[in-house]
């Protein structure tokens, strides 16, 4: 799927998409099932791309031998009808049984194809978002290959990205002028962190 734009600024995922996506995730969880969805949204009126839309396609999940899910064709249909005309998919997210990484399927089978596009794999059958997306793996698409944007240093004393209870979480940019005036005009709170807070990270308006 190529209905996407390549991502200038951070992706800022609202904490309703997260929750509607841990909520599916363990619902499939719960027969064995891995689950996967879509966030979507469009660029908002300070230049953020706003992740506020969760899009559950049809699909059909194998618990044995091997977990997988596969979109079905009605569900492509609604992949391409659920969007507004202002609206484009900015990211994947799907669950895994164990830990979180890209497996080679998904690898070969990129939903997103287009260069920027976010892939998030969750762990434990979505039971990992309970703690936010520090539990996740995270992708970015670079030039035809997924490139793993790894969090932050394990030897902080406190993560500054975990997600809270109130799903806020802070992020790291470039530290000009420009991107000082977005922050102060976004509201998204400032912190200390890796590369792949420049990319995703949890909206603080929402």
């Amino acid at each position: 799927m190529s209905i996407g734009i390549r991502p200038t600024r951070p992706l800022l995922i609202t904490p309703a998409v997260l929750h509607g996506a841990r909520v599916f995730f363990e619902s499939r969880g719960a027969y064995g099932c891995e689950g996967t969805a879509f966030v979507a949204g469009c660029v908002d009126e300070s230049g953020a791309l706003l992740g506020d839309t969760l899009v559950v396609p049809d699909q059909v999940a194998t618990a044995t031998p091997h977990v997988s899910v596969t979109v079905t064709p009605a569900g492509d249909l609604e992949l391409v009808t659920a969007l507004r005309p202002d609206q484009r998919y900015f990211a994947r997210i799907h669950s895994h049984p164990g830990l979180a990484f890209h497996s080679r399927t998904d690898d070969n089978n990129p939903a997103l194809t287009h260069q920027g596009a976010i892939s998030i794999v969750v762990p434990f059958f979505g039971l990992g978002l309970r703690v936010g997306l520090a539990a996740c793996a995270i992708y970015v698409r670079d030039n035809r290959q997924w490139r793993t944007l790894p969090p932050g240093d394990p030897e902080r004393h406190q993560p500054d990205f975990l997600v809270d209870q109130t799903g806020r979480r802070g992020q790291n940019l470039p530290d000009d002028e420009v991107e000082a005036r977005w922050r102060a005009k976004s509201g998204v709170k400032v912190g200390h962190g890796s590369e792949r807070d420049r990319w995703v990270v949890v909206d603080e308006r929402a």
